[in-house]
C-alpha cells in the first residue's frame, strides 16, 4: 500500500519531508541559482528603466539663437514677464500647452510652479516660472531643489528665468536642469550684480543641486 492510500484511509494529511518530495536533500545550488536569476532579472529591469544620459547641447547667449519651438516659447514668455517679476520681486508661473493652432502659453499668475493653478483640460507640456528680483542673499541664478523635484514628480518640464536673465530648462525625461541660454539672455533685474563666486555649472542633477544648496552661499 502506498503513502497516498495510507493517508486516505487514516484521514490524516501526509506530510513529506523535502528529501521525500524532491527525491533527495536540497542542495545549496537549488537555493542560490534562483536567487542569482532573480538578481539578474532585477538588474536588467533597472538598467532598462534608468534615466538616459544628458544629450549634448550648446548654451547660447541670445534667445534668438534658440531653435527648438518649445524653448523659444518659454524664452519669449519669460522675457515678457521678467520686468514685472523683478519690479514686484515676485515669482510668477504659468503653463505651455499645445492648442488647436500650435503651442501657446497661459497667462502668468503670482506664485511659483508649486502653487500655480493647474488646468488638466489643456495639453500641457511644460510649466514656466520666474525667480523674482535679485537678492544677494539667495542663490537664485540656479534652479532650486524644489524646482527640480516637482519637475521629476509631475513628469512635466519647466522653464525658469533668473534675475540675471538666465534661461533654465528642467527636463522630466533626464531628471536634470539644463542651462540653455546664459546670463543676459532674458531681461535682467536692474539691481542684478554678477557674482563670480556663485557661478554655476551648465547642468545639475538632483544630487548636484542638493550638494550645492547644502553649503553656505559664497560671498561675492
Amino acid at each position: 500500500m502506498d503513502h497516498c492510500q495510507q493517508a486516505g484511509r487514516s484521514g490524516k494529511e501526509l506530510r513529506l519531508t523535502p528529501s521525500q518530495r524532491y527525491g533527495g536533500a536540497i542542495t545549496p545550488a537549488q537555493i542560490i541559482i534562483p536567487l542569482i536569476v532573480g538578481l539578474v532579472v532585477f538588474a536588467v529591469a533597472s538598467w532598462a528603466s534608468r534615466v538616459p544620459p544628458l544629450p549634448e547641447w550648446t548654451v547660447v547667449k541670445n534667445r534668438q539663437e534658440l531653435s527648438d519651438e518649445r524653448h523659444i516659447l518659454g524664452a519669449e514668455t519669460l522675457a515678457a514677464l521678467q520686468p514685472q517679476s523683478a519690479a514686484n520681486n515676485l515669482e510668477y508661473c504659468g503653463y505651455l500647452y499645445r492648442g488647436l493652432t500650435g503651442i501657446a502659453a497661459t497667462q502668468p499668475s503670482p506664485g511659483n510652479h508649486k502653487s500655480c493653478p493647474f488646468d488638466a483640460g489643456l495639453g500641457i507640456f511644460a510649466t514656466y516660472h520666474s525667480h523674482g528680483g535679485y537678492d544677494p542673499a539667495y542663490d537664485s541664478e540656479v534652479p532650486s531643489t524644489d524646482d527640480l523635484r516637482i519637475t521629476i514628480s509631475q513628469s512635466i518640464d519647466d522653464y525658469i528665468a533668473t534675475p540675471g536673465g538666465r534661461l533654465w530648462y528642467l527636463s522630466a525625461q533626464y531628471d536634470a536642469a539644463m542651462l540653455i541660454c546664459d546670463e543676459g539672455c532674458l531681461p535682467q533685474d536692474p539691481d542684478f550684480e554678477p557674482c563670480p563666486a556663485q557661478e554655476s555649472a551648465i547642468s545639475f542633477t538632483m544630487d548636484q543641486l542638493e550638494e550645492r544648496f547644502s553649503k553656505p552661499l559664497p560671498p561675492c
